[in-house]
């Protein structure tokens, strides 16, 4: 395997990251100062290696598309080597975090999990707290932008069944495709950094926030997250952003050209939010039938919540564990299912589970009449089987990695039921956990082979599972 193309690729990554943390420093300097100097220094040791590395690693394939067996080991690899500058930061700043917490908080971000092992988000330095918001932005891009890349070889979404069949995805197709769906992603991003400064926020936690939405990530300003904010629109102008978040977004780009029935009419849209609305019913019927909380703020925290996780973003409007062991169970669902393909979220996602579901009708229906044909369909549309067998292959390895993960977590010293819940947060990186097991808060207190596990556990899941246990197996290293 050719490795300078990766190389030169994974150098352009640290090339964004340098100007992110220019950016970073930027922001600090004209906030409270701290850590600005800190930031330009991480910019300059960030643009040495990625300037080096495309100088080494200069190919004739420099401006080739990446091909499928080359795509999981660079974006593991980029994953990984991107974590570990972003944490610098952390460990070596203000907030003087441990090493594991540093890597788990660096994590978080560019994965756009949400999770935090920061210690008091309301005290940290003006830099810290943008430069969060900013690896959530630039992690669900990048994320966005990879999707992008996996097209040409019919695995868009490590799937293969949401874009056309053939080999016609060609270099110059995507790089009309990719401005205008980050376009897209962008302009969402300005909207509602301004409809947040609208609603009351400050200018900078307008900016943070909605580089936290629109990335589906997750992190706040404020440990309270979004119940620091007193005026209640504040939550509905989120819900709405987070489920526009969750639509693949090269769907949403029509909504920017007057065209809303493309959206109307998409199948895995119509499927994400019709379960977000039977989830949240059933929420909000358990918040007032057990007496918690009833009326319109019932009906405000039972959508708010409901969106949150199943968008994947993780925002808390005060905590979700004290609505109720059946609300918790209601948002672990809902975290599992994920937003669409096409877009930030993360989760199973609709359009899998679809699948799956057909899967279990085929079994019932052969069961009875063993010779009946029985394709699998989508969207009016018959599903190559090579499709199909991935998406049953990821389900079974999705799973695994979750027992994985529960397990090795109990082991560095989680109990079991904040083990579980752990697991499933980030392996669908859908936020911090909650309820009795784990709380938001839990995670600064953690014991540092958690963090390290966790961390390893929302890039996994970032790259879908497949794409990161791929480069594990010996048939992907033989010619």
């Amino acid at each position: 395997m050719d490795l300078r193309p990766l190389v030169t690729a994974a150098a352009s990554l640290l090339l964004i990251l340098a100007l992110s943390f220019v950016l970073t420093a930027a922001v600090a300097a004209l906030g409270d100062g701290r850590d600005a100097v800190l930031f330009l220094a991480c910019a300059a040791a960030a643009a040495f290696l990625g300037i080096g590395l495309r100088l080494v690693a200069r190919s004739d394939r420099e401006k080739a598309l990446l091909n499928a067996r080359e795509l999981p080991l660079f974006a593991t690899g980029s994953a990984v080597l991107l974590v570990v500058f972003a944490a610098a930061p952390f460990a070596l700043g203000s907030s003087k975090m441990p090493l594991a917490a540093a890597v788990f908080e660096a994590s978080s971000g560019l994965m756009t999990n949400g999770a935090s092992a920061l210690p008091s988000p309301d005290t940290a330095g003006t830099g810290l707290l943008f430069w969060r918001a900013l690896l959530q932005f630039v992690g669900g891009g990048l994320f966005i932008a990879l999707m992008i890349c996996l097209l040409p070889h019919g695995q868009g979404h490590a799937d293969g069944f949401w874009m056309p069949d053939g080999p016609n995805w060609e270099a110059s197709r995507l790089r009309r495709i990719a401005p205008r769906v980050l376009g897209v992603y962008g302009a969402l991003t300005l909207l509602c950094a301004i409809a947040f400064f609208a609603g009351g926020m400050s200018s900078f936690d307008a900016v943070t926030h909605a580089f936290s939405t629109l990335s589906t990530g997750g992190f706040s300003t404020h440990a309270a997250s979004f119940g620091f904010f007193r005026r209640t629109d504040l939550q509905w102008i989120a819900i709405i952003f987070m489920l526009l978040a969750a639509l693949p977004l090269g769907t949403v780009a029509m909504l920017f050209k007057g065209e809303i029935q493309p959206l109307l009419t998409h199948r895995e849209v119509q499927l994400f939010l019709g379960m977000t609305a039977i989830i949240a019913a059933l929420a909000w019927t358990h918040l007032a039938l057990a007496g918690i909380e009833s009326g319109w703020v019932g009906l405000r925290h039972a959508v708010f919540d409901v969106v949150s996780r199943i968008s994947t973003t993780g925002f808390e409007a005060g905590e979700p564990g004290r609505r109720g062991d059946f609300h918790v169970l209601l948002l672990i669902v809902a975290a599992l299912i994920g937003g669409c393909a096409g877009s930030s979220a993360g989760g199973l996602r609709p359009i899998r589970l679809a699948v799956l579901i057909q899967g279990m009708r085929r079994s019932f229906i052969r069961f009875v009449h063993p010779h009946a044909a029985v394709p699998f369909t989508h969207g009016g549309r018959r599903l190559r089987e090579e499709a199909v067998t991935t998406v049953f292959a990821f389900a079974v390895i999705y799973f695994a990695a979750f027992a994985v993960l529960s397990l090795s977590l109990v082991l560095a010293g989680l109990g079991a039921g904040g083990a579980l819940t752990a697991s499933v947060m980030a392996l669908t990186k859908a936020g911090p956990g909650f309820g009795p097991g784990l709380t938001a808060a839990d995670y600064v207190k953690l014991p540092a082979a958690a963090h390290w596990l966790l961390a390893g556990g929302m890039i996994v899941g970032r790259l879908e599972v497949i794409m990161a246990v791929v480069i594990f197996l010996p048939g992907y290293w033989r010619r």
